[in-house]
């Protein structure tokens, strides 16, 4: 059925727009007739009202022709065979009435016209599907995908675009088919879903309680590995965090960084058109660049913790193993860059416990969770790849559901989430908005257990709960709230940026239970330099909190570019040094969250940290990191934030849109 052509690219626009993963700035400003014709008092968009916008731009183009030219993009559909744009170099240019008009109108009438149009288009398109009578609105349809993927800066050039296109439709085909036919969805719902229109109105908390649809029993140790580490029952002990990886394995030196598409650095882009954008030796930071991780920073960071001397007592992965090449993926693909991971950590550390968790990109289409029984072709391979490191018990619930617990070591518990099945970019969730894994009942009997069995509890996963769906990041609050004498940290990743956030009580946000730790990304991808961390911990758990201090190191991609040499992993900072902290317990992060504002050095020590030295767009306002560091959730960050929330620049609101580091924006983030 080709009537995808145009439906499966804008559902899925949103996820490319954010997994492009930066912001460029628009080199020219567009002027869209369709304001012109707002501006001359029309209210509703039509076949005529287009038609009467083309005099008002021929005679701006009459009138400032050295500045201005008409481009003509077919539309293809009966709501008119053409559409008129004026580009013009210097919107300065045109008279001032006109230019204060449409500075305070262009975004509002061409956002209200894509959500009419949008919601035109799938009123008759999911009929059409259930009819199998597509033929004729398949022109239409895919007439508009590659120009809408164009606008929204996802692909610049023909070839580009149309690449994107063709393989974003038979990617998503399937799932696509399957969510339209049914009818359960309106046009309304998807529309504001894929933000071409507001955003339709959040469901309540889903029921989160019922049966446990397979136990995890934490009494069960039948293949636990008899770690070293296990013998060390006192002083103080360390371990690493590492997060999405993002390996590309297609990376190839010299190639083009800035190639029209959202993943750049491969043998089929070619060499660079300017020497600044060309893909480095170890990566390519600069912002105009999308790059994911060169295989040669891939080996020097497992080289590096091989060699680390003792070795951690254990390793957490949060996820994201697979490139961002998300319109060019497979089942075969994504297992692939699961194993070499998995493969990776075997290696460096074969006598140390790894834990992982999976991301958003390990399914095929990304972000894309049906849930047991479908997924088993991910999860089960999953467990193959990780065996080593997983008892028999965390086997059977891995292969289920994509989540499981095993011991740390004893007295101490892993419990590894599925945070990714509650982001608002999986489609299966919109069409059964439940908690279809059973993961939230699994994980109050786990918690219960380990309570009885005075064990405590290290949470991991993909995505902080401000990266999730409101309906459930708002009951797990209240159920980790309920078990905060068991849990002592998180530990996740997703947004790429270092950063932490505390979980506070439920009940009045008020009193600090434990941190959310977010190590940072290895990749290159969003101009960030790669990073891990390391955590120090007392070994006999007797303190609230895990981390008792964590270091981030850096490998400076720039800098061993250049020297074409690496240049290792070196230290950035110490939290307690760099932030004048006596300890990392959640009640001193709240102290220093709170007083952040007014702490102009901390400020740009926190910055530093963030970004990894690379340079960003527009500033960090100062409330914006103090909410953030306070608020797990995305109506925790918003009440926190209040008037001030609508301050920020706007590079900065579009760079946090684009780099998932954004609770406003409800799914966290498509990276």
């Amino acid at each position: 059925m080709r009537v995808t052509h145009f439906l499966v690219a804008l559902c899925f626009s949103l996820s490319l727009l954010v997994a492009r993963g930066h912001f460029q700035p628009a080199e020219r400003v567009y002027v869209n007739p369709h304001s012109l014709v707002y501006l001359t008092g029309s209210d509703v968009p039509s076949p005529a009202h287009f038609l009467d916008a083309k005099p008002l731009v021929a005679s701006y183009v009459a009138r400032h022709g050295s500045i201005c030219s008409v481009l003509i993009d077919p539309f293809g559909s009966h709501l008119t065979k053409q559409m008129a744009y004026a580009r013009c170099e210097d919107l300065s240019a045109l008279d001032a009435p006109i230019v204060q008009k449409v500075s305070h109108s262009v975004q509002e009438w061409e956002e209200s016209f894509d959500c009419r149009v949008c919601k035109f288009m799938f009123g008759f398109v999911g009929p059409a599907i259930r009819a199998n009578d597509t033929d004729v609105v398949v022109q239409s349809l895919a007439a508009f995908v590659c120009p809408y993927l164009k606008n929204i800066n996802q692909c610049q050039g023909e070839w580009q675009c149309k690449d994107l296109c063709d393989n974003i439709i038979r990617e998503h085909l399937p799932e696509i088919i399957v969510i339209v036919s049914t009818g359960y969805l309106s046009p309304s719902d998807i529309c504001g879903w894929i933000k071409v229109c507001p955003d339709p109105a959040p469901p309540p908390p889903v029921n989160v309680s019922g049966p446990v649809p397979v136990p995890s029993n934490c009494s069960d140790h039948a293949g636990e590995g008899e770690w070293p580490s296990w013998k060390l029952t006192s002083g103080e002990g360390y371990f690493v965090h590492i997060t999405d990886f993002h390996m590309d394995p297609l990376y190839v030196e010299g190639t083009e960084g800035n190639c029209g598409q959202p993943l750049c650095c491969r043998a089929r882009d070619g060499p660079p058109s300017d020497p600044a954008t060309a893909a480095g030796m170890f990566g390519a930071t600069q912002f105009n660049t999308s790059c994911d991780t060169a295989p040669a920073v891939t080996d020097s960071l497992f080289a590096h913790l091989a060699a680390l001397d003792p070795l951690p007592d254990f390793v957490l992965f949060t996820g994201d193993a697979p490139p961002h090449d998300v319109w060019m993926q497979s089942r075969d693909w994504q297992l692939q860059a699961s194993s070499k991971v998995a493969s990776y950590m075997l290696k460096a550390f074969p006598t140390v416990p790894v834990f992982f968790a999976l991301g958003n990109h390990e399914s095929y289409p990304v972000n894309q969770f049906e849930g047991p029984g479908p997924d088993s072709w991910l999860y089960q391979a999953v467990v193959a790849d990780w065996a080593l490191y997983l008892p028999a018990d965390a086997q059977r619930t891995m292969a289920y559901g994509g989540y499981y617990t095993a011991r740390i070591r004893p007295g101490l518990r892993v419990v590894s989430l599925h945070t990714t099945v509650y982001q608002s970019g999986d489609w299966w969730l919109k069409l059964n908005y439940t908690d279809f894994t059973g993961q939230f009942p699994w994980l109050r009997d786990v918690l219960t257990q380990a309570r009885a069995l005075n064990e405590k509890v290290v949470v991991i996963g993909h995505g902080l709960p401000d990266s999730w769906e409101e309906a459930f990041s708002v009951p797990f609050s209240a159920l980790v709230s309920e078990f905060s004498d068991v849990i002592m940290d998180g530990f996740f990743g997703h947004s790429h940026v270092a950063r932490h956030t505390v979980f506070r009580d439920n009940a009045t946000d008020t009193q600090p239970l434990f941190t959310g730790y977010l190590a940072g990304s290895v990749t290159t991808y969003t101009a960030l330099n790669p990073t891990y961390r390391t955590y120090t911990y007392n070994r006999n758990l007797q303190d609230r909190n895990l981390a008792t201090d964590f270091s981030q190191y850096v490998f400076d991609v720039d800098a061993s570019n250049a020297q074409r040499k690496d240049l290792g992993w070196n230290l950035l900072l110490s939290a307690k040094a760099a932030f004048n902290l006596t300890d990392l317990s959640a009640g001193s992060w709240q102290r220093f969250y709170e007083q952040l504002p007014q702490n102009p050095d901390a400020i740009k020590k926190l910055i530093g940290m963030r970004y990894r030295g690379a340079v960003q767009p527009g500033g960090d306002n100062p409330q914006d990191l103090s909410c953030e560091g306070l608020s797990v959730r995305g109506d925790l960050y918003s009440k926190c934030m209040g008037e001030k929330e609508k301050f920020l620049s706007a590079a900065k609101q579009q760079h946090r849109r684009d780099c998932g580091d954004e609770p406003l924006f409800g799914n966290g983030g498509w990276l």
